[in-house]
């Protein structure tokens, strides 16, 4: 108690890149919900995210869900960047990283990829840097958008 207001519970969103990962967030879930920052199989650019993406549709195909019906999100778990920073095996730039114009690009390739929702983290070195990292972002990336 209190039971919740989403019948018959609230929209599961499940975690991970894994091919078990996947299956679950088919057959039990709402959203598949991957991290930017995996070692093995990292959603750290559009390219992977999109591979990504294909792999969930196969997988729901299989088990017989409308791919449609599977929402999509993203967690950077690295905290955005003003500078560029390349992908762990250096063949692109990371999401989120760089310029206010490449984290837009950043915004519109999820938008294309049909991504949800994205949580992405402030990094700093202090709560003033944090705190001036976040109305950073806010001013350039998510107040330009659509712009």
């Amino acid at each position: 108690e209190p039971k919740p207001l989403q019948q018959p519970h609230p929209p599961i969103w499940v975690g991970g890149e894994s091919r078990a990962a996947l299956r679950r967030a088919v057959t039990l879930g709402a959203a598949w919900y991957p991290g930017n920052n995996n070692q093995q199989k990292p959603m750290d650019t559009p390219v992977r995210l999109a591979a990504g993406r294909a792999e969930l549709q196969r997988t729901a195909e299989r088990h017989g869900r409308d791919p449609s019906t599977v929402r999509m999100s993203l967690i950077v778990q690295n905290p955005f960047q003003w500078s560029p920073i390349a992908t762990q095996d250096g063949e692109a730039r990371r999401f989120f990283t760089g310029s206010s114009a490449d984290m837009l690009a950043d915004c519109a390739a999820l938008e294309a990829l049909g991504v949800d929702h994205v949580a992405v983290r402030a990094g700093g070195r202090s709560v003033a840097e944090a705190i001036e990292n976040i109305e950073r972002f806010g001013a350039e990336v998510i107040g330009k958008q659509g712009a």
